[in-house]
C-alpha cells in the first residue's frame, strides 16, 4: 500500500486520496465514506456479498435502476432485468433494510423532549377543562431577608433605595409571568370551546379559527395571542400537539360546514388511505373525491397539500 505523507504541509496526490478513501470506506458502520447514496448502498451490499449472500439483483438495481425505483416502474425494471415483479419487490424490500445514512449511527443523537404547557381533559359532560402544568413555570419569589432589609431603619439610604428599586422590578417580572400564564390559559379555553369536535373526530374536525377572533374574545391584541402560543404544547386525550395547530383559516363545505385547512389535509389523507393501491388516484381524481365529500378545492391545492403530507404522486403509490 502506498505510504501517506506524514507532514500536513506536504502535497497530497490524487492516488493517495483514493487510497485513504478506500481505507475510510472499510470502517464501521458499513457505508461510511461514500460519495453518494448509490455508493453507500453498494458498499453495504459488498459486505453482504463477502459474507456469502447473493445480492446480485440488489446491486443491479442500485447501479442501474434507482430512478425507475423512485418512479415505481417495477414492470419496466422486470422486463429489463428478466426478473419477475415479485422478485423486484422482494429485492427492493431487502434494499430498504440498508442504512442510507450510516453516519447517523455515530455520536449522540439528542431527541428533544416536549413538555406540555397545557393539559386539556373532558369532564363527564364532554366539556373541555383546561389547566396549566407547572413544569415550564418558574417558581419565583423575593427573599424575605431582602424585604426586611428594604424596610429596616438600620439599612443605609443608598442600600435601601437599591433594594426597593430591585424589589419593584422583581414584583413586576413575577406579575408579568403570571399574567402571561393567565393569558395562555384563557386563549386555550377559547380555542377548545371552538374545537370541541377535535376530541371525538381528530384533525379532520378542526374548524377555521383566526387568532384575531380569539384575541377579541380574550380582550388582548392579536400579537399578544401570537406570542403567547409560540412554542406552547397542549396535551389532549388524542396526544400532544402544538397549540398553534388549532389556529388556521379554512373553507366552507357545500353543506355549510366550516373546515380548517388542517381538517382538509386530514380528509385528503383519509381519501388516499382508502384508495385502491392497484389504481391510485391522481390529483384531479383526488379533487373529485373531496368534492364528493363537499370540499371544493382546486387540483393545484390538492397537489400542494399532498406534498405537505409527504404523499407521493399516484405513480409512486401504485402497488403491483
Amino acid at each position: 500500500m502506498e505510504s501517506l505523507p506524514t507532514a500536513t504541509n506536504e502535497p497530497i496526490t490524487l492516488d493517495q486520496l483514493r487510497t485513504t478513501l478506500a481505507l475510510v470506506q472499510q470502517l464501521d458502520p458499513p457505508g461510511v465514506g461514500a460519495r453518494d447514496l448509490k455508493e453507500c448502498l453498494l458498499l453495504q451490499l459488498a459486505i453482504k456479498q463477502a459474507g456469502g449472500e447473493d445480492v446480485s439483483l440488489e446491486c443491479e438495481l442500485v447501479r442501474d435502476f434507482t430512478r425507475d425505483i423512485a418512479m415505481n416502474r417495477l414492470p419496466l425494471i422486470a422486463r429489463k432485468t428478466g426478473r419477475t415483479v415479485d422478485e423486484i419487490k422482494a429485492a427492493i424490500g431487502r434494499l430498504s433494510r440498508l442504512n442510507p445514512r450510516p453516519g447517523s449511527l455515530i455520536g449522540e443523537r439528542n431527541v428533544p423532549v416536549v413538555v406540555p404547557d397545557i393539559i386539556v381533559e373532558l369532564d363527564d359532560d364532554g366539556e373541555p377543562i383546561v389547566r396549566m402544568t407547572r413544569e415550564n413555570i418558574p417558581s419565583l419569589h423575593i427573599d424575605r431577608a431582602y424585604r426586611r432589609m428594604a424596610r429596616s431603619r438600620q439599612t443605609d439610604h443608598g442600600t435601601k433605595e437599591f433594594l426597593q428599586n430591585n424589589i419593584r422590578s422583581a414584583q413586576w417580572l413575577i406579575g408579568a409571568i403570571r399574567q402571561r400564564q393567565q393569558t395562555v390559559r384563557r386563549v386555550a379555553e377559547e380555542v377548545f370551546a371552538v374545537q370541541k369536535e377535535f376530541f371525538e373526530h381528530g384533525q379532520a374536525a378542526l374548524k377555521p379559527l383566526p387568532m384575531a377572533a380569539v384575541a377579541d374574545k380574550v380582550g388582548v391584541h392579536v400579537a399578544t395571542v401570537s406570542r403567547a402560543v409560540a412554542g406552547k404544547y397542549v396535551q389532549t386525550p388524542r396526544g400532544i400537539f402544538p397549540l398553534r395547530m388549532f389556529f388556521s383559516g379554512g373553507t366552507v363545505t357545500s353543506e355549510g360546514e366550516n373546515l380548517a385547512w388542517d381538517a382538509v389535509k386530514a380528509k385528503l389523507q383519509q381519501v388516499v388511505d382508502a384508495e385502491d393501491k392497484a389504481a391510485p388516484l391522481n390529483d384531479d381524481q383526488l379533487a373529485e373525491k373531496l368534492s364528493d365529500l363537499g370540499i371544493h378545492i382546486a387540483r393545484r391545492t390538492v397537489a400542494k397539500y399532498r406534498k405537505l403530507l409527504n404523499i407521493p404522486p399516484a405513480r409512486q403509490r401504485m402497488r403491483f
